[in-house]
């Protein structure tokens, strides 16, 4: 088993203050290769204020493939995730990338997509990976999240995009009316990561796509001032009464 890479990211979120503000906390990548196969292993930590996030661990999925890997809530909103990425290959289903309320996921746009379902819950695990463009992300929807927020606005994403050292995050909220459809979702462009871990590992790059050259997409972080102040001020009122989140 051989470690290759660890990169540190701050990945900002949602201040308790009213605004977008690059508050703390980190997320850690490593990849892995275990067995002539590489692996996706990191933990996001998220500091939301009063909001917490629940305690889970449950199987990311594929259809056909079966278990390829782990998503898990613990600790102080800390978010961990483990994905075997060499079994993803171009002759896969992939999709358009769209969170949980019908909105395109930042970063993403209209990339190629494999979308895994977290088994036993309504969150997803989201990669790309093309030449030149690879993403990895999470939505979680809640159950006792943005409800009232979309009923008043309708479905609309918070989600900025943003650059830290050299990478590219997009984090935030999202909203709508209908059930099972706000939460929470974290994006990371790790084109570069993936370049620098596969040389003189005798392990393959995996791709979903292979003609062309792919760029992301920096521009799908669109929302207006009036629903950025409606989010932070959703999210004081929840920090002020202390909700406890469940996971849809």
């Amino acid at each position: 088993m051989k470690r290759l890479l660890a990169v540190f990211l701050i990945l900002p979120f949602i201040s308790g203050c009213g605004e977008f503000s690059q508050r703390v906390k980190d997320l850690v990548i490593n990849t892995l290769a275990i067995d002539n196969e590489m692996h996706l292993v990191g933990t996001t930590s998220l500091d939301l204020g009063g909001i917490v996030l629940p305690n889970i661990n449950h199987e990311i999925i594929h259809p056909s493939l079966g278990k390829l890997g782990l998503l898990s809530i613990h600790g102080d909103n800390q978010v961990s995730f483990q994905l075997n990425i060499s079994v993803l290959t171009p002759n896969l289903n992939v999709s358009d990338a769209i969170l949980p309320n019908g909105k395109k996921v930042p970063l993403i746009g209209d990339l190629p997509t494999v979308v895994l379902p977290v088994k036993g819950t309504g969150a997803s695990f989201y990669i790309t990976l093309a030449k030149g463009a690879a993403v990895v992300g999470f939505a979680l929807p809640f159950k006792n999240f943005g409800g009232e927020l979309g009923e008043e606005l309708g479905s609309f994403s918070v989600i900025p995009t943003f650059q830290v050292k050299d990478f590219k995050v997009a984090g935030g909220l999202f909203y709508s009316e209908n059930p099972g459809e706000s939460g929470l979702g974290a994006f990371i462009d790790i084109s570069d990561l993936l370049d620098r871990a596969f040389p003189n590992t005798g392990v393959e790059p995996p791709v979903l796509v292979e003609d062309g050259d792919y760029e992301l997409d920096y521009e799908q972080s669109v929302y207006s001032k009036d629903e950025q102040k409606a989010s932070s001020n959703y999210l004081i009122d929840l920090n002020n009464e202390g909700r406890v989140l469940e996971l849809y």
